[in-house]
């Protein structure tokens, strides 16, 4: 039986999943670098030649860390508090919003700098932004919201 009180967020876990969204934002950015945002020939997706990969998936991934940081304190948190009161949050939704909270800064933007890679930039750039946002869903679902038996 699931009382209201199996249904609320710990507070410490939920603090814990925030705190760790930036890092894993971070390390997963710098890792599908090289895989989403540069062809075969070390071109970026934005059409120039990347001198230094490290450097540069550096970058990519600090900018993932400041941006995963901010969405999940204005956006994710108060969601996941306004959905949890009434109720719990399965894998799969969670995975779902992960998706929609990894795209939108890609889609915000491609709308704020008016031009787009081409086809293939948008998939390849929604792409990235998609698989950081399921991984860091993913990792908030594990330490917040997934519900934990406790033995009285």
């Amino acid at each position: 039986m699931t009382t209201i009180h199996e249904a609320r967020v710990s507070e410490e876990r939920l603090f814990g999943a925030v705190l760790v969204q930036p890092f894993l934002a971070g390390i997963v950015a710098f890792a599908m670098f090289p895989v989403y945002l540069l062809d075969g020939n070390g071109r970026a997706l934005a059409g120039g030649v990347v001198s230094d990969t490290n450097d540069a998936a550096m970058g990519v991934a600090f900018f993932a860390a400041i941006i995963a940081g901010l969405l999940t304190l204005l956006g994710v948190l108060p969601l996941t508090l306004s959905i949890t009161k009434r109720r719990q949050i399965t894998f799969p939704e969670a995975l779902l919003f992960g998706v929609g909270f990894g795209t939108l800064p890609y889609f915000f933007l491609t709308a704020l700098a008016r031009r787009t890679y081409g086809a293939n930039g948008a998939l390849r750039g929604m792409a990235f932004s998609a698989t950081i946002g399921i991984v860091c869903a993913a990792a908030f679902w594990f330490i917040a919201l997934r519900r934990v038996s406790s033995r009285d």
